[in-house]
């Protein structure tokens, strides 16, 4: 198979990771393998390759999209959300393996046995997740976009859902969250956990004036038009600044028309499992 590897290395902290090494030697011997451009130098020294066949196998994710059969994204969750955003017009699976903390979308621990488990998934024995993407004036986000105050004074909004107005409220935000991102900035902004499973979006204010002003579950062929009333505003797209908003400017956020394509280990994938040991749940007997 084809595979493009994705890892973010800052060689001059810290040594390439001697599992990582050893992952990417042995992948090679079975695939051909291709590179993001921000692949550290140690990589290829470890594949044995002159700047020639590095050159010859290193470009952006989205060109080689078109061009492998699956990413395999070595890092956490936050390079597992870039690489997505990337390859979903290409409807190419990615395959996360979590170097560090334990991850929600890169579920396979870089251990020993880290290319057993993901030569398992190449080889069919795996779990397979679409999930949804949010878009707004052609950005996407895999986890969430939130439109926050662009100056000290409090945002005031208008919300609607499928063209009927929903409300009006003054808050420090506005926060509109997939599933996969429902444990992320819309929880602490005290929104729900929703299983990635789930065909649905949170609109959840960050910060209201008036505690009435609840986070809205809705579902995820709705579009939800929001429109700035007072005082400018600045809209992220999974934490990256997207678009700067005048008062009286209205925006359109709807799903995506891809999914992005998720490959899990059926040794090592299991949602509940990991939200008891991220959110500090009690086991079961």
């Amino acid at each position: 198979m084809r595979l493009a590897i994705l890892t973010k290395y800052d060689q001059q902290q810290q040594p390439l990771h001697a599992r990582v090494r050893h992952l990417v030697l042995q992948l090679a011997a079975h695939h051909e393998l291709f590179f993001g451009p921000s692949t550290p130098q140690a990589v290829y020294d470890a594949l044995s390759w002159d700047h020639q066949q590095a050159s010859l196998h290193t470009a952006a994710l989205s060109t080689l999209a078109p061009c492998v059969d699956a990413v395999v994204s070595i890092g956490g969750d936050g390079t597992m959300l870039g690489a997505a955003r990337e390859v979903v017009p290409f409807h190419v699976p990615l395959i996360g393996v979590n170097q560090g903390r334990l991850g929600f979308i890169t579920d396979i621990p870089l251990d020993d046995h880290t290319f057993e488990r993901v030569q398992a998934i190449l080889d069919g024995a795996r779990v397979e997740e679409r999930r949804s993407l949010l878009h707004i004036q052609g950005q996407l986000a895999l986890n969430d976009i939130v439109i926050q105050r662009g100056s000290s004074k409090m945002l005031e909004l208008e919300v609607s859902i499928d063209h009927r107005f929903a409300y009006r409220c003054r808050a420090d935000g506005l926060l509109i969250s997939t599933p996969t991102g429902s444990t992320a900035y819309n929880l602490a902004a005290g929104g729900s956990i929703v299983a990635p499973s789930a065909h649905v979006f949170i609109v959840t204010p960050v910060m209201p004036q008036s505690l009435s002003n609840r986070p809205l579950i809705i579902g995820d062929n709705s579009m939800i038009h929001v429109k700035i009333v007072a005082h400018p505003a600045i809209v992220l797209a999974d934490g990256l600044e997207v678009l700067q908003v005048q008062p009286g400017i209205g925006m359109e956020i709807r799903q995506h028309v891809d999914p992005a394509i998720f490959w899990h280990s059926t040794q090592d994938y299991d949602y509940l499992e990991t939200l008891r040991a991220k959110q500090g749940w009690h086991g079961g007997a």
